[in-house]
């Protein structure tokens, strides 16, 4: 009787087993439900709109798979691949989108599109039932190779979708193309770049501080067995001391090129400081990689030199005061103590809308005679369309002439700098000035206490002043010891009441104890007072 339960148990579970196995292969293999909520959801993933020609059932199709379906390989010429997603049945929650690997050593590639967006935003993306969502897998050829991707999809619940695929990349060195340095029509004499593909600049060229810019003829060597080439809009970059554009308007998005046939590039430098920089220029064909790699070649670009088309001058009369200018000095007179000057951008010779200002300054050049000064900030930009009026100020401190020098500092060039001359005339070296210390001198010599008020009014020393008619304020809060040596002083030298100050009588001999002179000897005896005369009452 046990031997039989046994068998029939056996005979179960092997059934079981079975069925399990036969129900395991009519399952999608991408899908594990985690609920009865997902099991009525499905997947179907195309390469266009309402196609599942790539997943269908959370499944991957088999023509997919062994690469029947031509979609499943990107060609050279693929800038990129949309899959279109397509949930039925009920929403579904995408968690990851991913493609991988993400890097090799001649492909990069990343994600674009809406939905990438939005899961990178929001960490997950809810797909609703019967709508259509973009999905696009970006290329960028690096050079030749074939790569094997791998698009892996995570839904909330399941197990990861992967979806296979090919990239192939181009790159193979193009031997249509020779470029030379200069303009269509200097061609015969002019200096070769690249021949036949092959680049002849490198760093080692150095291209001097006052060239702003350099022209290129890109031509298909009539040479080549290549035939006509289509080639795309070239593309300048740089590093170190200067920034580089490329303007070729003739080439526009694309140009077809026939054999023979030449273009112009041009590769416009703007220094940002002295130094070198390494500028690189790069013509790709159209479309990129495909399967032609991109004709590059690099050169270095001197910074500095002579700030061309920035201009100091007069605004009244344009009178130029560069240093190196050819007009005659200008002066600024005596009685001028303030006047303005222009900065001007030349747009026409400097080839820049806008400069940009690291420094200004102004100054004497002899410090004794003045000192001079900007009343305005310092400007960032130097623009072409705006000319700078500044306004400079002097002060004088002994007569003479002194040279004025203005320093303008600009990015990427040598300073600019303007100078003119500023005469000054002050009143203590002047004519007048000796005749008035020569008074008081005289003063002095005759009676030291009226030299003193002499200069205390005159000469604007501070320590006294005047009231309209002709006394000293007293100053309030003198001690009593003070007012009374005040009274002694004016009293000594016979002064009325009010006409020294305690400055003067500190600064003579017989203040504080000395024992000599006002403070030692008393005041003079007062004349004695008037009788009536006799039967006078």
């Amino acid at each position: 009787m046990l031997l039989a339960l046994l068998a029939v148990a056996v005979v179960e579970t092997t059934a079981l087993g079975l069925a399990t196995a036969r129900g395991h292969e009519r399952a999608p293999p991408a899908r594990k439900l985690w609920s009865e909520a997902l099991a009525s959801a499905d997947l179907q993933v195309g390469t266009g709109p309402g196609k599942q020609n790539v997943v269908s059932g959370f499944e991957v199709v088999a023509t997919w798979l062994s690469g029947d379906d031509l979609g499943a390989s990107a060609t050279p010429a693929d800038r990129a691949t949309s899959f279109y997603l397509r949930p039925s049945g009920g929403n579904l929650q995408l968690a990851r989108a991913a493609v991988e690997p993400a890097s090799l050593p001649f492909l990069r590639t990343h994600l674009e599109g809406e939905l990438a967006k939005d899961l990178m935003l929001q960490g997950q993306v809810n797909l609703r039932p019967d709508n259509g969502y973009q999905l696009s897998m970006a290329y960028d050829c690096l050079s030749q190779g074939e790569a094997v991707l791998t698009l892996t999809l995570e839904f909330e619940g399941m197990s990861a979708l992967q979806i296979p695929f090919k990239k192939i990349c181009g790159g193979e060195r193009n031997t249509a193309l020779t470029v030379t340095a200069g303009s269509i029509g200097a061609t015969e004499k002019a200096e070769k770049v690249a021949i036949l593909g092959t680049p002849k600049w490198d760093e080692l060229k150095v291209i001097d501080v006052h060239q702003t810019s350099t022209v290129f003829t890109v031509s298909v060597d009539p040479l080549s067995e290549k035939g006509a080439q289509v080639i795309s809009s070239p593309i300048a970059s740089s590093s170190g001391a200067c920034s580089a554009q490329a303007k070729a308007p003739s080439i526009g998005k694309q140009k077809n090129l026939a054999a023979g046939e030449s273009t112009e590039v041009e590769v416009q430098y703007r220094c940002f400081r002295h130094g070198e920089c390494t500028v690189s220029l790069e013509v790709p064909f159209f479309p990129d990689m495909a399967p032609y790699q991109p004709l590059r070649w690099s050169w270095t670009k001197l910074c500095g030199g002579k700030a061309i088309g920035i201009d100091v001058e007069l605004p009244e009369t344009r009178h130029q005061l560069l240093k190196d200018s050819p007009a005659t000095p200008w002066i600024v007179h005596t009685n001028v103590s303030e006047h303005r000057v222009r900065l001007v951008n030349d747009r026409v010779r400097s080839l820049e809308s806008e400069v940009k200002v690291r420094g200004l300054t102004v100054r004497c050049l002899d410090s004794k005679r003045c000192t001079s000064r900007i009343l305005e900030s310092v400007p960032e930009m130097l623009r072409a369309d705006a000319p700078m009026d500044l306004h400079v100020e002097y002060e004088c401190h002994s007569s003479g002439n002194s040279m004025v020098q203005l320093l303008l500092d600009t990015d990427g060039h040598d300073p600019v700098i303007a100078t003119w001359a500023k005469d000054c005339s002050t009143l203590h070296d002047s004519f007048l000035g000796v005749v008035l210390f020569m008074l008081v001198g005289c003063a002095f010599l005759a009676s030291p206490a009226a030299a003193v008020v002499f200069m205390d009014v005159f000469m604007g020393s501070g320590k006294g002043k005047r009231q309209p008619e002709g006394e000293f304020l007293e100053d309030e809060n003198l001690t009593p010891e003070e007012i009374a040596a005040l009274d002694r002083y004016e009293e000594y030298y016979g002064l009325h009441k009010g006409a020294a100050s305690i400055e003067q009588v500190k600064d003579s001999l017989g203040w504080q104890g000395s024992g000599r002179g006002w403070q030692a000897r008393g005041a003079p005896p007062l004349p004695p007072p008037s009788q009536p005369p006799p039967g006078d009452v």
